[in-house]
């Protein structure tokens, strides 16, 4: 049976091509035919629904490998910055006994910790010392007084705790050279007012 006659239009750079390839016995009608076989017996290109699938699966392993690596290297620090923190925590209660060993008084002992903290650390010595806060009179909330002598308000307790002290009062009246007592006033949460 013989083939039907096609009519198709061939750009001119790839006619040139097939008659470069056109060799005596082979007819551009050949050369056109093997192609087109050649063409038609590869594999239809994936839809583009299926590549993104695939690329989606490749990310989402990526991720997984990423993800890895920053858990790794984040349980790495998390036991780096645990393994600091027992040391400064070591270093500091060794620091506090020999301050407490070596001093006659608890507030001589806190003073001297402070003054090594701050000579490690940088800081200005304990504003204020033995100076009441104008407002003393009205009562001053925990914040407030610490505020105005530099103390943290934050680690208040923990820190009277670490340097040995019984009572957040006495401490408060070493660090800032005045007795201080709580009370509580008509609807306020308890203040510090500057004992007589």
């Amino acid at each position: 049976m013989a083939s039907p006659i096609v009519g198709i239009r061939i750009p001119t750079d790839l006619l040139k091509q097939i008659d470069d390839r056109a060799t005596e016995g082979r007819t551009r009608t050949d050369i056109i035919i093997e192609l087109l076989r050649l063409g038609l017996a590869q594999p239809e290109p994936e839809p583009e629904h299926d590549r993104l699938t695939v690329l989606d699966e490749r990310l989402t392993v990526l991720e997984g490998v990423v993800r890895q690596a920053l858990d790794s290297r984040l349980t790495e620090g998390e036991a780096s910055v645990k393994r600091l923190s027992n040391d400064r925590r070591t270093e500091r209660k060794t620091n506090v006994k020999q301050a407490l060993d070596s001093h006659s008084t608890e507030g001589e002992a806190v003073r001297s910790i402070v003054e090594q903290r701050q000579s490690t650390t940088g800081k200005v010595a304990l504003k204020d010392y033995g100076v009441l806060p104008p407002n003393a009179a009205e009562g001053l909330s925990q914040t407030a007084l610490c505020d105005f002598y530099g103390l943290s308000w934050r680690n208040l307790k923990r820190n009277a705790a670490a340097a040995g002290f019984d009572s957040l009062e006495a401490y408060l009246e070493q660090m800032t050279g005045i007795t201080w007592t709580q009370e509580k006033k008509s609807g306020t949460a308890k203040l510090y007012f500057p004992k007589d």
